[in-house]
């Protein structure tokens, strides 16, 4: 074996052993590139606005960094904390929109004892995740300080990184390298093109559906406005399939107008606001995204890997397509 083939062997089991290392800590670090990349994305917008004042730009970046931080660390301690005082009233209300909408749509009953048991499991599963969470503090301080960490080193050295990858990539084998860049272009298009829209668009409609489900008096409405965000986000599943089960709702428990309100809240600001005069300021780059193989990787990634599989699924598959179009191209 030539001392070349030794070296690119020796990085390759270097990176290895760096992934199995910051394993459990990867949701940590995954979120905070994500975020350092968002805000490198608001900060090159932010330039131009301010006609090159770079200072001040920073400034109001660094602003938002700890604002976030502290809004996430405290929305998250009080939404969990609601979640479990209030619990069964949160299982009751979800189970009862479920039945309404099974009993409406003239489902056996049997069918909607089911569902109710499914979703009841459900409930109970997450409020056992989210009461071992507290208990799991220290791992969770541990990895909300990588995850700051991470978010400014990248914000900051980001490019430096990227370079110095690309310098690296040079030195390699040609066939490793072209390998790498295809791995490297699968993530840059993931993130840039899809991860990135969605996160957006996603934090909008979190905003605008908290405010106004805030504002209409809608019970837990920080986890009505979470799950609409979360399913924002997911390929292939839309914001009314949340919105309309709860102006049904509403309507079932005999507040018409706030059933009403729901209704045309969700239709004109949760789904059409975003996607019109939102989604076009979004500059980034169009990149055709497959939404059943993004949903299949999130879903099955979930399922095999927690939080961070939400992440490591779709960038998994996406990879894994762009890898045999590669070869494919090459063979033929």
């Amino acid at each position: 074996m030539e001392s070349g083939e030794i070296k690119n062997y020796t990085i390759i089991a270097l990176l290895v052993f760096t992934a199995y290392l910051i394993w459990p800590l990867l949701d940590a670090v995954i979120l905070g590139v994500f975020t350092a990349y968002i805000f490198i994305f608001v900060k090159e917008n932010l330039d131009e606005i301010l006609e090159g004042r770079k200072g001040v730009s920073g400034l109001i970046i660094i602003m938002a960094i700890l604002i976030l931080i502290l809004g996430l660390f405290y929305g998250l301690v009080t939404g969990i904390l609601s979640i479990i005082l209030n619990f069964e009233n949160f299982v009751d209300t979800i189970i009862g929109s479920v039945i309404f909408i099974m009993d409406l749509l003239e489902f056996p009953a049997a069918a909607s004892n089911y569902m109710e048991s499914i979703v009841r499991d459900l409930m109970v599963n997450l409020r056992s995740y989210l009461i071992g969470g507290f208990r799991d503090a220290p791992k969770l301080f541990i990895s909300s300080f990588v995850y700051v960490a991470t978010s400014i080193y990248f914000f900051f050295f980001g490019e430096d990184v990227r370079n110095d990858l690309f310098y690296s990539l040079e030195r390699l084998d040609e066939k490793i390298a072209d390998i790498l860049k295809v791995f490297i272009r699968s993530i840059y298009d993931l993130y840039n093109g899809v991860f990135l829209k969605r996160a957006l668009m996603s934090f909008s409609v979190l905003v605008i559906s908290g405010i106004g489900f805030f504002l209409l008096g809608i019970e837990f409405w920080i986890g009505w406005a979470i799950l609409l965000a979360i399913v924002r986000f997911i390929p292939l599943l839309t914001n009314f399939i949340v919105y309309i089960p709860l102006g049904i709702l509403y309507f079932a428990l005999g507040n018409i107008w706030t059933g009403l309100a729901i209704l045309i809240f969700g239709l004109l600001f949760i789904d059409t606001l975003p996607e019109i005069y939102i989604k076009p300021r979004i500059d980034v780059p169009d990149i055709k995204e497959n939404s059943f193989l993004l949903f299949i990787g999130m879903i099955s990634g979930s399922v095999l890997l927690g939080i961070k599989g939400f992440i490591i699924g779709p960038t998994v598959l996406i990879m894994f397509r762009d890898m045999l179009m590669h070869v494919y191209r090459k063979t033929s």
